[in-house]
């Protein structure tokens, strides 16, 4: 996974993050899989990161996720939405190409 997101092409990265939210591996992601994630990521940071009012909490977070990329507004996420949401909102390809170089 490292050698993914660290040396992987923008769509093997975001192939990648697709699975991590695919808990239960159905090709679709809920907002409850989502939720499970990014809660787990905010108990991470705490504190250290200073959120915007519309993302201070896990439940705000996603449900600005799913109005991005819930395109057919279905309740799911496939992959095709994850990857053409995630184009339009930099913070996500941004996260993607952190570790860029260092493996």
């Amino acid at each position: 996974a490292l050698s993914i997101t660290s040396r992987g092409s923008p769509e093997e990265k975001l192939k990648w993050a697709f699975e991590l939210y695919d808990i239960d591996g159905d090709g679709l992601i809920t907002k409850d899989e989502m939720l499970q994630i990014v809660d787990a990521i905010y108990r991470m940071v705490g504190s250290m990161v200073q959120l915007p009012e519309d993302e201070d909490t896990p439940e705000k977070r996603v449900d600005k996720i799913f109005h991005l990329m819930d395109t057919n507004s279905d309740g799911k996420i496939d992959l095709a939405e994850f990857k053409a949401g995630s184009h339009r909102d930099p913070l996500i390809m941004q996260a993607l190409n952190l570790y860029d170089g260092l493996v």
